[in-house]
């Protein structure tokens, strides 16, 4: 899984890419109305899909891992 730093679209908004072949074997965009937000929603994203499919995420030694909180976004 990844997602990109948020980007602003250009549009009054921001988006993250998100990358996740679990879900969807193409990437994908989340949109928020600013930076946190599209962060906040990309990860929430991912929470809510996995709890959906009753499937968790791990590292590459197959420990489980939890989502990290979105990081402070530098203004």
């Amino acid at each position: 899984m990844a997602v990109s730093a948020p980007e602003f679209s250009g549009e009054g908004d921001s988006f993250c890419l998100m990358s996740c072949p679990f879900l969807r074997a193409k990437p994908f965009t989340i949109y928020g109305v600013d930076h946190e937000q599209a962060l906040e929603l990309s990860l929430r994203f991912v929470e809510i899909s996995l709890g959906h499919m009753n499937a968790h995420l791990v590292d590459g030694d197959g420990n489980d891992v939890q989502l990290p909180p979105p990081p402070a976004l530098d203004r």
